[in-house]
């Protein structure tokens, strides 16, 4: 489990926090600047491919039958490994650069969404959609 709290300017998540208060551990990330874990710098490390990477994802039951659990299953078959149930902590490990490249999920509302964003790509990273 963890905290998000995120700040959004005219619909952009512009100010995210991801804590993982039981680690004390804070990511902090602010749109066009570098994002932090507990105030140091931080980025990803970036697989270069997919063979290479590690994938992380809440459960692969939360894709639907159809298109999502085949693009899901390809991912699956793609990475070098995947885990499950880290939740937001997947992501956060990603922005760090520590054991995770890839986080594949379903459903996501707002809540769960906003307040990665600042973090990921202050971190280098990507944040997107299927179709990208």
């Amino acid at each position: 489990f963890g905290t998000l709290i995120s700040l959004l300017y005219k619909g952009t998540p512009v100010v995210g926090c991801i804590d993982q208060c039981v680690l004390n551990e804070r990511w902090f990330g602010i749109a066009g600047r570098r994002s932090t874990l507990n105030g140091v710098p931080i980025s990803t490390d970036g697989a270069e491919s997919l063979s290479e990477a590690e994938m992380y994802s809440t459960t692969p039951d939360m894709f639907r039958d159809g298109h999502e659990r085949m693009r899901f299953d390809a991912m699956v078959r793609a990475v070098r490994t995947p885990h499950y149930g880290a939740d937001c902590y997947a992501y956060a490990l990603v922005a760090s650069g520590f054991g995770a490249d890839v986080v594949v999920e379903a459903d996501l509302g707002l809540y769960d969404y906003c307040a990665l964003v600042p973090v990921l790509e202050g971190a280098g990273g990507v944040i997107s959609d299927w179709t990208g």
